[in-house]
């Protein structure tokens, strides 16, 4: 089993491959030079963990968006990869021109809108159980987190978010 700066180092440079991007020298610790893996039009934060589970906070999600957009106003990614089984990408649609999939194809974690939490789980299991409630293939989750401001949220296994936005990427 892989140590976890390897783990890390492999899937920046795998990222960064499949985002047609660079690594970023120093896993963004220089100043200027912010994220884990970088192009023209993403910001670009990796977490690796052999856990079943992330849990997206807003701290996390605040801190790659002010990044980006401090960075000639770049679009914020976190790229999550789980086990080493599945990669996930979070983002706000709200960046992106091109619309989500049709509603039914994304579902929502029925979160309380009024208060919405400070973190998210993604798990292995979410979309698997969403895609056997609505008996089809779900593409992404919503979410909201609260930190300094709102977020809605959205993630996708990584091959459907490159599917779903090509034209932008």
């Amino acid at each position: 089993m892989m140590d976890k700066k390897r783990r890390s180092q492999k899937q920046e440079k795998s990222v960064a491959k499949d985002f047609n991007a660079k690594t970023t020298i120093a896993s963004g610790a220089k100043w200027g030079m912010k994220a884990d893996v970088r192009n023209d039009k993403f910001l670009i934060e990796c977490k690796t963990t052999q856990e079943d589970h992330y849990s997206v906070t807003s701290k996390v999600w605040e801190k790659i968006q002010e990044e980006a957009t401090r960075d000639h106003m770049r679009i914020p990614l976190l790229v999550v990869d789980l086990q080493d089984k599945e990669r996930y990408v979070v983002f706000r649609p709200a960046d992106f021109e091109s619309d989500l999939p049709e509603p039914y194809d994304c579902t929502y974690n029925g979160q309380d809108i009024d208060n919405p939490p400070k973190s998210y789980r993604i798990t292995l299991d979410n979309l698997n159980e969403a895609e056997e409630v609505f008996e089809e293939y779900v593409y992404g989750q919503l979410f909201i987190i609260c930190g300094k401001r709102r977020n809605m949220l959205c993630y996708m296994r990584e091959k459907d978010f490159q599917e779903a936005f090509k034209e932008e990427l």
